[in-house]
């Protein structure tokens, strides 16, 4: 997933239950604004209601309003705290942002529930972990990301972040404020954090009364199915494998029964997630295991790709399955998950998943993703998370094949295998709300080392076009001085595109997108694979990219962390191709748990009504095939290993208990995106 939040647990920021602000600095309170010039833009508006605080209208996206500040100082204080209600009759995503200047933004995403108040705590150090679920009883901290100076803070602002429909909110109160941290004695011996919380685990035997619990659970699907999961009754004959279809004018992928069949799936499920431990004993209450004791096997070693060295890390998760069924813990613990994926409607094992939940006996539908590796270049992309391939470089298509031929000769012998996802979030363009987004592969590789394979292809293909600089320099608006100049250039960001630019800059992203999944799509052809081409499973991407991948790929998979996937991807609705949401999901910061990823929502109920509005989005595409939680169980406390990611976004806890108003909602949910198949 693309992390936009990092839980730094090391710089702490987790605050203590029992503080309460001090030296509060009032901006807006019952008397309306104190502190600070407001200003509104695109339409916005703002009214002091008779309670107090400011009510603000922002009817449409990037409706904005904020206060003016001067380049304040609050170097002496650790959060700004915020008190909202959402005016509205369904969740409402509200972005808050600070400016401080050289420093740029920093800002927080968040959910407020239809008709609530909510009381939230904002740090001003970035990265920070996304909290405690209550910070004096009433207070809920989340994520802040970007960067601060707090010595020079010149606005902070509220915005419509959403494409469409309209923001009503009143501020009731906004405050700057101290809350102390705590550094110690933050986590139990069961990964919990030590706060007082509704369903802690507190004894083994309340994890062995778990088991007993879901030992009763039917592990059939809430639906009528044929052998796949698919919908039995809505096919017209058995094709012997996964395929996709159009029928009535929307999109099916259709079983090997021939059904049809919407793909409900979770992604890493039963594997648990590594937290840093070394250097961070202090952050255990109850200590750690000995490694060489009972959960000597679940401290886990891999090797830091920063430094090319092993850290330790312990999985929480797994120890705790560990307790709730012994030593030979792995077979149970995976069919006990088997059940009750199927009890609550999910009829796929997503990818990075337990390999036992992707054997054959547990006779469930699953996808699964590997990535390109070798000793092929990669173009920098400094906006992206993952390296981005070199196309160009004929080691990379030597890499395709070398890391394919193992994974489809093991999936040809799954039936269940729906398909396969080839490369994750590659950095095919920006953050689509960014000038010339489109064009940052491009730039990128126009930015790169003279000796960057896909640069002297560009490069070869301009030269072959414009034959001399200086037409090059008339047609781009630019003044490089000679072709060694132009490629030796490291720094290609223009602001202005003339339209000769633009042209060329499409038509070379048109052929990079087009070789990258031409050449995946011709050696999973060559190796006779047969199961369905998933496509990279995309967070930003360009126009070329959709095309390339809907003329070779079987499904276009992408990943949408918003309220509504239409919200930023209406594009991808309006493709007359089947399309997966290959990753999503909602966080809290209630009940327990420390972060709550992107988009954060302040409590269960929050989060249940962000995944019922953002279901409800789905159902409207005629083209949608798939939709993939992320994740199934909750990241560490202490945050994970390697990003210190700290996300509360799992069905169950790092204790595997079910989060039990989520599952309702899942379950529900799932029973109708597959019922409904009957009736196309």
């Amino acid at each position: 997933m693309r992390l936009r939040s990092l839980g730094l647990i090391s710089a702490l920021g987790i605050l203590s239950a029992t503080a309460h602000g001090v030296n509060t600095i009032g901006l807006i309170g019952s008397n309306g604004i104190s502190v600070g010039s407001p200003f509104t833009t695109t339409s916005a508006t703002y009214s002091v209601p008779n309670g107090g605080g400011i009510r603000m209208q922002l009817p449409q996206r990037q409706s904005t309003f904020g206060l003016n500040m001067g380049g304040v100082d609050w170097s002496q204080y650790s959060h700004v705290v915020v008190s909202l209600t959402n005016n509205q009759s369904t969740p409402v995503m509200v972005e808050f942002a600070i400016d401080s200047g050289a420093s740029g933004w920093a800002w927080s995403d968040f959910l407020i529930g239809a008709g609530s108040t909510e009381t939230i705590a904002l740090p001003l150090s970035t990265p920070t972990s996304t909290g405690l679920p209550s910070i004096d009883g009433t207070t809920s901290q989340t994520a802040t990301y970007g960067a601060v100076s707090k010595n020079n803070i010149r606005m902070v602002r509220f915005w419509n972040c959403q494409r469409s429909g309209g923001e009503d909110l009143t501020i009731n109160s906004l405050s700057v404020a101290n809350y102390p941290s705590r550094t110690t004695g933050l986590v139990d011996q069961y990964g919990q954090q030590t706060v007082s919380f509704a369903g802690k685990v507190t004894a083994d035997s309340q994890l062995l009364a778990q088991a007993s619990t879901d030992a009763n659970l039917s592990g059939v699907l809430p639906y009528s199915s044929d052998p796949y999961g698919g919908v039995a009754g809505t096919g017209t004959g058995a094709t012997g494998k996964w395929s996709v279809a159009k029928q009535n004018g929307k999109w099916y992928i259709l079983t090997p029964s021939g059904n049809r069949f919407f793909s409900t799936g979770v992604v890493s499920t039963g594997v648990g997630t590594n937290a840093y431990t070394a250097g961070r004993s202090s952050l255990f209450a109850d200590g750690l295991p000995s490694p060489t004791g009972p959960f000597g096997d679940c401290y886990q070693y891999p090797v830091n790709p920063s430094t090319g060295q092993p850290e330790t890390g312990f999985n929480f998760y797994l120890s705790n399955l560990q307790r709730k069924y012994g030593s030979s813990w792995h077979t149970p613990a995976m069919q006990n998950i088997a059940r009750r994926l199927r009890t609550w409607g999910f009829n796929t094992v997503g990818p990075s998943s337990d390999n036992l939940l992707y054997d054959t006996t547990t006779q469930m539908a699953n996808t699964q993703e590997v990535t390109i590796k070798g000793s092929f270049r990669t173009v920098p992309c400094p906006n992206g998370s993952f390296a981005m391939p070199d196309v160009y470089d004929p080691a990379w298509a030597t890499a395709v094949t070398s890391t394919l031929t193992p994974m489809v000769t093991k999936l040809n012998n799954d039936p269940y295998n729906i398909g396969l996802f080839v490369d994750d979030e590659l950095p095919w363009a920006w953050n689509m709300s960014q000038t010339n987004y489109r064009y940052d592969l491009a730039f990128n590789v126009l930015s790169a080392p003279a000796t960057q394979p896909a640069k002297v292809r560009f490069y070869n293909t301009l030269v072959s076009l414009y034959r001399t600089v200086a037409r090059l320099n008339s047609a781009w608006g630019t003044n490089f001085t000679s072709w060694t100049a132009f490629l030796n250039n490291t720094s290609f960001h223009p602001t202005n595109i003339t339209t000769s630019m633009a042209k060329d800059l499409q038509n070379y992203l048109t052929a990079y997108n087009t070789l990258y999944f031409s050449t995946i799509r011709s050696k999973l052809t060559a190796l006779h694979f047969k199961g369905l081409y998933l496509g990279c499973r995309l967070a930003y991407y360009s126009p070329e990219t959709l095309v390339a991948a809907g003329r070779y790929a079987d499904v276009i998979s992408f990943n949408a962390y918003d309220l509504k996937p239409s919200t930023w991807r209406s594009d991808i609705k309006a493709l007359d191709r089947p399309v997966m949401v290959s990753e999503f999901g909602f966080g809290a910061a209630d009940q327990g748990r420390v972060g709550a990823g992107y988009p954060v929502a302040i409590s269960e109920t929050d989060r249940v009504q962000a995944y019922q509005t953002y279901v409800a989005d789905v159902m409207t595409w005629p083209n949608m095939v798939g939709l993939h939680w992320y994740k199934w169980d909750d990241d560490p406390a202490t945050g994970r290993m390697w990003d210190n990611a700290n996300e509360s976004r799992g069905l169950v806890s790092i204790t595997d208990t079910p989060y039990s108003q989520m599952v309702a909602a899942v379950t529900a949910a799932n029973t109708q995106l597959n019922t409904r198949l009957t009736n196309p």
